[in-house]
């Protein structure tokens, strides 16, 4: 008995429970009730929580649909005005209707990553990567829009590596980079540079 109550007792400071030690016979009885009422919590807690990020991942998923063909009637006119003889007044309107739309899109696609993230639908494989070739991928994606912009966009050299998932650090930077492109006037300057520390690595985008 004095045995199986100090198993018990041993588990219970394990969970980070305060243990008073029972003397009498049957004091792993209590111990016992009391270890299995913590562990019926925790497991209720648990699901209750999974319960929890179920319905916020449905949230997210049924306000991304209902706004997936809104977002993109918004896009698809801004184009079509685009083309019609517009007035100066009315041109920068439609600049800013259009980088508004392309924000909100940009923001529920965020959005839904972040909760299939979340939710272990998408998956992170982090290995150790060189620094350089990440901020000259990013630059290359959106040398095309910085050019039509007249927007020069550089790229500072960096030696050093890191461990990070290379797709998704690749697309999140593209996403910061494009967003720096899209509110720096032209004529403007954007620059890609990282520092690496013992810890991590910091990427900057400076515009």
């Amino acid at each position: 008995i004095d045995t199986r109550a100090h198993e018990v007792e041993e588990a219970l400071v394990k969970h980070g429970l305060t243990v008073t030690r029972r003397r009498e016979k049957n004091g792993w009885v209590a111990l016992e009730a009391r270890l299995a009422r913590f562990l019926n919590g925790s497991a209720a807690s648990a699901r209750a929580l999974d319960e929890e990020r179920r319905q916020i991942a449905a949230l997210i998923a049924d306000i991304s649909h209902q706004t997936r063909t809104p977002i993109a009637n918004l896009l698809l006119y801004a184009s079509l005005l685009k083309e019609s003889p517009l007035s100066p007044a009315q041109q920068e309107q439609l600049r800013a209707l259009r980088g508004q739309a392309e924000k909100l899109a940009f923001l529920m696609e965020a959005l839904v990553k972040s909760s299939r993230l979340d939710a272990g639908v998408l998956t992170l494989s982090p290995a150790l990567h060189p620094i350089q070739p990440l901020l000259e991928d990013a630059a290359a994606q959106d040398a095309a829009t910085a050019a039509e912009k007249g927007i020069s966009l550089t790229v500072q050299p960096c030696t050093g590596s890191a461990r990070f998932d290379a797709k998704w650090t690749s697309e999140a930077l593209f996403n910061v980079v494009d967003n720096a492109l899209k509110y720096t006037p032209p004529g403007g300057r954007v620059t890609l540079s990282a520092e690496c520390y013992e810890l991590f690595c910091r990427i900057r985008v400076t515009d």
